[in-house]
């Protein structure tokens, strides 16, 4: 009986890694969410989302930002790539948070993306949040807007909070 509970566990453990293995593999295709922006079938979602914007920050026009992974999401049925990007050397101050909408693995068809400015140092009684400016880039709706947000609170976890 104890043989067959082993076998049936190595099972298990195969086929869970048999479904995750895609996700993975397509996962490591992209690297960083910077590289993405450059990458061709993304390249001019993101240059249109940032064409006519003035004012913006030079590391961000060059595309010079310090960046994580990305992370492939689903919202309402669609799937979007989604990451960030940060002034070098002054992350906390100055980040942007973007999305890219999918239509196929190696193409997106727009991006969007949220600049959010904090003022640094600032005291520590009321949220990050209350000292920051946002500038949406690329015409969000609400649904996106708040996946970016989602992505702005999960990198600053004092966003809502005072620490």
């Amino acid at each position: 009986m104890r043989r067959i509970v082993e076998y049936c566990l190595v099972g298990i453990a195969i086929v869970a890694i048999a479904l995750a293995l895609p996700k993975l593999i397509h996962a490591s295709e992209y690297g960083i969410f910077l590289e993405l922006t450059r990458k061709p079938g993304f390249q001019p979602a993101w240059d249109a989302m940032l064409r006519g914007e003035t004012g913006l920050p030079a590391w961000l026009r060059a595309g010079n930002g310090t960046s994580s992974e990305f992370i492939a999401r689903t919202s309402g049925g669609k799937t979007f790539i989604t990451g960030d990007m940060c002034k070098p050397h002054d992350c906390p101050a100055q980040q942007i948070f973007g999305a890219f909408h999918m239509d196929t693995p190696d193409h997106a068809s727009a991006a969007w993306a949220v600049l959010v400015d904090v003022q640094y140092p600032h005291p520590t009684d009321r949220p990050a949040s209350a000292y920051a400016k946002l500038r949406w880039l690329g015409h969000p709706d609400e649904p996106i807007k708040a996946l970016l947000m989602q992505s702005v609170r999960r990198a600053n976890p004092d966003w809502d909070h005072a620490s």
